[in-house]
């Protein structure tokens, strides 16, 4: 009986094919030493020529090599020739003097930024290849000068047929070592490939689910070992198998009925196999290669690609893995579903391969937000109705028409952003915080896109309006302008008129007046707004001063001034009035104040707003003017600055200020009105603001006694001493 034939004998054979396949490639490798050690033996029989060249040279001068004595290239062509290289003199200055392949050496121009003579300048000696020659410049130096410099040069060629010469040597011995290397591989594959093979075989039908085979073990070699110990491990692999896929059953069971949908998928968003039942269940059979944001088609575009483009950035490393997943999505809307969505990196080998993604159907949820959202602000509306009624009226018709003209209008850019931040802002006031919520996503959005307005935000905007005030409606929230606001004062003034005798003319135009709104009311709205939103803010509310002095303005004809003047009042409370640590700082009561007034006499009518905050940032603005190249010389400039479109003295946007679009409103319904604004302010001592508006343009008072009044009126008691002559009032009387 023979004895098995070892691994370990094979495996020798098999070291000595790798030997001598081996040396194969060596020869191969040998090419770039045979050609560097070409060049060096090439260079330094060059650099003896030069050397030898640059001695005899030497022992023949007399001085310097003189650049305009060519005597020398005679002989220097003649040694040239004996040698068979080219030979050159040039000068410390690198002016050529002799050149074996010219006539008049100096043709060929200086040579002083020639490598080898910048090299042989620093070291006495230099090579470079360059134009196809390889070239060793040496110094010549005599008694310890340098008299200049020889050269020899010879073809790349020459030194190229000596390297293609050895090449074909190598190539010679590296063909024998791969016949022999092919006759031992035909020996060794016969004992070592077959069973390898058939191991191989056998490996593949038990990785194809094939569990129950088993490799068939031929002798008593490491091979045979090897299947045996194949089969051990098949028989444990097939037990492990079967323990995992009752616990994957199990896993299974859990992840289907927790009600949250899981999925894989890699770094190019395509949706993997590995994904619990709810997510088959809410998008329906996925087709493979089917991407995530494929996977919520009734999205909005905007929504897909805004997950399209950062799971791209996520995985092209440009901003850390942390950054780029807290600007996925984590809400998706399709339709009528609402679905929350987590992200889980999956890494390998320190980078993120894929990602798990938990889905949750939060429709519900959100339902019940939004309801709950609903009733605050039909709470907050109730409160603000029952308060004041009147105001609140009004506040429904400026949003009415308002919620019109921004989605069935048809407005430019700037007045549709004008109109959409008017609306959040008496929505805010009025604690309407599902629309002011809304209008401020709808801001951002066209901020970061074009100005106007989509079709599901058109749809979204009217449907959360109509909703509302419907159920406003219902609760006794329409409006009513058949009501006159008439005090006792004013009927005292009146019963005092006709007592004593006052022309018919004169008390027509008093009662007349009474259908006109009294501004103190509008006023005193304003300031209770002002408190809540410094509240909301977190501040001190501040002590609001009213004083409108019997101003009547007709409440349709100045209800848009009425809309855009509440900015000036939310920039008050946001903008102006300090945080309590800022106050302190400055040594000012811990609340603020606020003064609303209203003067009127027969020139015109004044309105004013005054504030003890921080005052306007003079420099600040004028830097954001200059920014948008606008004029900010003087401080007229920076008034009007102050009330440009897109310019705001904050940095950043929140969904009570910074977007620059209120006090644009703000100048326009002024001059629409042919009114002025005058804005005074000190640093850290508040901020005035002034709006005069003329008789013949804005309003009719009883001053104009040839008509009837329409917007402005003073109680009787102040007409009798006002019908003298007056200039407008160019400083407000004191309070």
């Amino acid at each position: 009986m023979h004895p098995p034939t070892s691994l370990t004998a094979r495996l020798v054979g098999g070291l000595v094919l790798v030997a001598l396949t081996t040396a194969g490639i060596a020869g191969v490798a040998v090419d770039r030493t045979v050609q560097r050690h070409t060049l060096e033996s090439s260079t330094r029989q060059l650099d003896a020529t030069a050397r030898t060249f640059g001695q005899m040279t030497a022992s023949a001068l007399f001085g310097d090599l003189d650049p305009n004595d060519t005597s020398l290239n005679p002989p220097v062509r003649a040694l040239a020739h004996a040698v068979d290289a080219h030979l050159s003199l040039v000068t410390p200055d690198g002016a050529p003097v002799a050149d074996s392949d010219r006539d008049d050496p100096r043709s060929a121009g200086s040579q002083r930024n020639a490598p080898e003579v910048r090299t042989a300048s620093r070291h006495g000696v230099g090579s470079a290849v360059r134009a196809g020659r390889l070239w060793v410049a040496r110094s010549i130096e005599r008694d310890g000068r340098r008299l200049g410099y020889a050269r020899a040069s010879i073809p790349m060629a020459r030194v190229d047929r000596v390297v293609v010469a050895l090449r074909w040597q190598a190539a010679r011995a590296a063909g024998g070592a791969v016949l022999i290397a092919l006759v031992l591989a035909a020996l060794i594959s016969v004992g070592i490939v077959r069973p390898v093979r058939r191991l191989a075989d056998d490996a593949r039908r038990i990785g194809g689910g094939d569990l129950g085979h088993r490799a068939t073990v031929r002798g008593d070699d490491e091979i045979g070992a090897l299947a045996r110990a194949f089969n051990d491990m098949t028989a444990s692999l097939e037990g492990m198998v079967r323990r995992l896929d009752g616990r994957n059953r199990d896993m299974r069971m859990v992840l289907d009925t927790m009600g949250q949908g899981l999925l894989m998928a890699d770094r190019h968003g395509v949706v993997l196999p590995e994904r619990s039942a709810p997510v088959d269940q809410w998008f329906g059979p996925i087709a493979p290669d089917t991407r995530v944001w494929d996977l919520f088609r009734e999205a909005s575009p905007r929504d897909r690609l805004n997950l399209q483009m950062n799971w791209e950035q996520l995985f092209e490393d440009m901003l850390p893995v942390e950054v780029t997943l807290a600007q996925l999505p984590s809400r998706v809307t399709c339709g009528e579903v609402v679905y929350e969505v987590s992200y889980e990196p999956i890494r390998e080998g320190g980078e993120v391969s894929r990602l798990l993604l938990v889905l949750s159907d939060v429709t519900a949820s959100v339902y019940a937000e939004r309801m709950e959202a609903e009733q605050r602000d039909l709470l907050a509306a109730f409160n603000a109705m029952t308060r004041d009624r009147k105001g609140f009226e009004g506040f429904l018709s400026e949003a009415d028409a308002l919620v019109e003209g921004i989605t069935e209008g048809a407005p430019g850019p700037v007045e549709l952003k004008r109109a959409v931040h008017t609306l959040k802002g008496i929505a805010s006031l009025y604690g309407v915080r599902s629309v002011a919520s809304l209008c401020h996503e709808i801001e951002t959005r066209m901020a970061d896109d074009e100005p106007r307005l989509t079709a599901a935000e058109r749809e979204q905007l009217t449907g959360t309006w109509r909703g509302l005030r419907d159920k406003l409606a219902a609760l006794g929230g329409g409006t009513n302008d058949s009501a006159l606001d008439v005090r006792h004062e004013d009927v005292d003034a009146l019963q005092s008129l006709i007592e004593r005798g006052e022309e018919h003319a004169l008390l027509a135009q008093i009662v007349g007046s009474w259908k006109m709104e009294p501004v103190d009311r509008r006023l005193a709205r304003l300031g209770e707004q002002a408190k809540q939103l410094a509240e909301r803010l977190g501040k001190t509310p501040p002590d609001v001063v009213v004083a409108a002095n019997g101003v009547r303005l007709d409440a349709q004809r100045w209800a848009p001034f009425w809309s855009v003047f509440s900015h000036v009042v939310r920039n008050a409370a946001d903008h102006g009035l300090e945080a309590p640590d800022e106050r302190a700082a400055r040594h000012k009561p811990a609340r603020g104040r606020i003064e609303l007034r209203a003067w009127a006499d027969r020139h015109g009518v004044l309105l004013e707003l005054r504030d003890d905050g921080g005052g306007i940032q003079w420099e600040r603005l004028r830097e954001k003017a200059r920014a948008h190249g606008l004029p900010s010389a003087t401080h007229d400039d920076l008034v009007a600055a102050l009330f440009t479109d897109g310019v705001s003295t904050r940095d950043e946007v929140t969904e009570t200020s910074g977007r620059g679009v209120g006090m644009a409103a703000v100048r326009a319904v002024t001059e629409s009105l042919r009114g002025t604004i005058e804005v005074e302010s000190a640093e850290g001592q508040g901020t005035t603001f002034r709006f005069r508006f003329p008789l013949n343009a804005a309003v009719n008072t009883l001053y104009a006694a040839s008509r009837a009044p329409r917007v402005l009126s003073v109680p009787a008691a102040h007409m009798m001493a006002s019908l003298a002559p007056a200039p407008l009032l160019t400083q407000p009387p004191q309070a």
